[in-house]
């Protein structure tokens, strides 16, 4: 379900539209949020803790590259500060969160939640 400023923003475009009730009611009904990302430079390691799409993460020392049940090295694929995103995921979600994703040919995909802030990573 959307959250609130999202469903206003999509209640406002389907008013404009004038579609049938019932099909506004359908789309509103169904309407996930969601995020996309666009790579708008190459990552230059300048700032630590910030959104990243592939290369490396900011691991803090406590925390080790994950690997599986055979010691294979999971394949790092991003990392999302979530403080940086344009709105909240979800209701309540902490601010101060980095989600990172990885993945493995022979394993299925792990996201790891990691919840320091930003100054944590010295």
């Amino acid at each position: 379900m959307l959250q609130p400023p999202l469903k206003d923003e999509l209640t406002r475009m389907l008013e404009e539209h004038l579609l049938d009730q019932d099909f506004k009611d359908a789309i509103l009904q169904d309407a996930q949020d969601a995020i996309q990302f666009h790579v708008e430079h190459e990552e230059n390691y300048e700032h630590v803790g910030n959104s990243r799409i592939a290369g490396y993460p900011d691991l803090p020392p406590t925390i080790e590259w994950p690997c599986n049940s055979d010691g294979e090295y999971y394949t790092f694929i991003a990392q999302i500060n979530v403080s940086e995103l344009p709105f909240s995921p979800y209701e309540g979600f902490p601010n101060q969160v980095y989600i990172r994703c990885w993945s493995s040919m022979r394993h299925r995909r792990r996201s790891y939640l990691n919840f320091k802030s930003p100054s944590s990573f010295s």
